[in-house]
């Protein structure tokens, strides 16, 4: 397998930890530190060594639930002196921090990776699938935390530039792409998964990567081209624990690589490669556009809306402006906790002297022991971390649903912004139709209001669902977490209401609330989930944020 950056293993134990020299011990611990708020987990561990990661210059271990970096990447940079814990530090050696944080979104993301017996798997076939994922796993990270792109893109040197295994068809790595002109169909497909993959994935833009495109498609020919383009779209919207989708994904990525190249790159392609790794190792590019974001997929045929849709921006009015003050006060009083009183005892002052303890520190010096009596007690008031607060906001856009988009669309503005008002709250909001289309990103409070419009035939309810818990954590543990799904629930396609069910169960047994907003118009007829807080609500956007204000106070305050 050319991507070693995830290292499946059939049980734990079987790769042991390195030795970690004294001067890393101290990196690793911080490290270490970092991986609950990247990873949204409590059961990993870092270890930051020379020679580590061997074969890679990072790497994620999931059955051993570690991550492995080379400390050979920080070159000549005294350990002592590294802080990676300030922002400002981390600037020194930007490409290793992005090789961390791309190895934290495996941990995070790659879970259809756990259970894997690589012996039992043909090499290409994983070679594709984790091709597909380095890209998958970067896009989700970015929807996550936007500013995280400067060390993505520092890294791409770092993660690709390194060979992983021994030469196969696809080769070990891009640094081969330099070496071995002119350019096979294998060579071009997997310039075209790390770079123009990553293109779609926000990492890098169209103008830097122009080269390698055109050579790739010199090698591929424009419509095998489209057709990888297609697959890592596709793979770009896969759920994080979906093993067969992305095998599958990876079975039609080496279909469209059979038969010959469509023409000879004259070694353009590794020229290319060489020009945008240098420019991203020389330092950050100049001042330029944001990068394109992915286009909509195509709708099915028998849709009879042309696709989900958006209906423009607007400037949020100050009536909006004003609830999303309201709401941020009311989170952040929800989220406040009291000083608790934790009463101490000790063999000295200060504190209350309570006699009994005295008459027994006594007795012991007399019996010539060591006193172990505390007999001085006082109460002292303990502040108590406000918890973290993490809603995903789901709402069909089907035609049912039309007379809601704007409210909906409103209260989706609302909360984004009052949650950016709360330490450690982040929203997050998909509309749901043919396709998932996200609105709000966490941790990107919106400065316009997106609307959208409600003409949908059908509805993907599970993938708006795993796209949210991808996105915010739901189903793991750690702070209030909230699931707002609103929906008539008249799913049409098949499926949609069992396996909605099924992730509704499982993130409620997580600790995770589920409200379900009904419309007023569809009382009598809709079929929300089983177990959620079922709230009726207007057409009004008033309705809609008081309805979710309530449930956000109500997770807040049992968390």
């Amino acid at each position: 397998m050319a991507a070693a950056h995830v290292v499946p293993t059939p049980t734990p134990g079987t790769v042991p930890a390195p030795p970690i020299p004294g001067p890393w011990q101290r990196i690793s611990r911080i490290l270490t530190g970092h991986l609950p708020t990247l990873t949204d987990r409590t059961d990993l561990s870092a270890v930051c060594a020379p020679g580590a990661a061997p074969g890679a210059a990072a790497c994620y271990l999931p059955t051993e639930r570690r991550i492995e970096l080379d400390a050979d990447l920080f070159g000549t940079l005294d350990p002592t002196t590294l802080r990676p814990g300030l922002v400002k530090d981390r600037a020194r050696y930007a490409s290793v921090w992005g090789a961390f944080l791309h190895e934290t979104a495996h941990a995070r993301h790659s879970r259809w990776t756990y259970g894997l017996n690589p012996a039992t798997i043909p090499p290409l076939l994983l070679d594709a699938a984790y091709l597909l994922e380095e890209s998958r796993i970067e896009r989700l990270q970015l929807a996550r935390k936007r500013s995280d792109r400067r060390w993505l893109r520092a890294c791409v040197k770092t993660i690709v530039a390194n060979p992983a295994t021994p030469a196969g068809p696809t080769g070990p790595g891009s640094r081969t792409l330099s070496t071995r002109p002119p350019a096979t169909v294998h060579d071009a497909a997997r310039a075209a998964g790390l770079f123009l993959a990553r293109v779609d994935a926000g990492v890098l833009n169209r103008r830097e990567t122009r080269g390698i495109r055109a050579a790739v498609t010199t090698v591929l020919g424009p419509d095998r081209l489209d057709t990888l383009t297609t697959i890592w779209r596709e793979a770009h919207r896969v759920a994080d624990n979906d093993h067969d989708s992305m095998f599958e994904l990876a079975r039609r990525w080496l279909d469209a690589l059979r038969g010959p190249a469509a023409g000879s790159d004259n070694g353009t392609l590794a020229r290319a490669t060489d020009d945008l790794l240098d420019a991203l190792h020389d330092g950050p590019p100049r001042p330029e556009p944001e990068p394109e974001s992915e286009p909509a997929p195509a709708p099915p045929p028998a849709s009879r809306s042309g696709g989900t849709k958006l209906a423009g921006t607007r400037p949020p009015t100050s009536a909006e402006r004003e609830a999303a003050a309201r709401f941020g006060r009311a989170l952040q009083a929800a989220a406040r906790r009291d000083p608790v009183p934790v009463t101490t005892t000790s063999p000295v002052p200060p504190g209350r002297l309570r006699v009994r303890g005295a008459l027994a520190a006594d007795a012991q010096r007399a019996a010539g022991a060591v006193p172990t009596a505390r007999p001085f007690t006082r109460t002292v008031h303990k502040a108590v971390p406000n918890p973290p607060l993490r809603i995903g906001i789901a709402c069909d856009v089907s035609g049912s649903m039309r007379r809601h988009a704007r409210a909906v669309a409103s209260a989706g503005w609302i909360t984004a912004q009052a949650a950016a008002r709360v330490p450690h709250a982040t929203t997050s909001m998909v509309i749901f139709g043919e396709t998932v289309v996200d609105i709000v990103a966490p941790g990107r409070p919106p400065a316009s209001v997106t609307e959208f419009a409600s003409l949908d035939g059908a509805e993907k309810f599970i993938e708006a669902v795993d796209r949210l818990d991808d996105q915010l954590g739901l189903s793991h543990p750690g702070g209030a977490r909230l699931l707002v799904v609103i929906s008539d629930g008249g799913f049409v396609l098949a499926g949609e209401t069992a396996g909605g069910q099924e992730r509704v169960d499982r993130l409620r047994a997580a600790g995770c609330a589920v409200v379900w907003l009904v419309p007023d118009t569809a009382v009598l007829t809709a079929t929300p989930a089983r177990g959620a807080h079922v709230v009726t609500i207007s057409a009004s956007a008033t309705d809609t944020i008081r309805a979710i204000s309530d449930a956000a106070r109500r997770a807040l305050t049992t968390a």
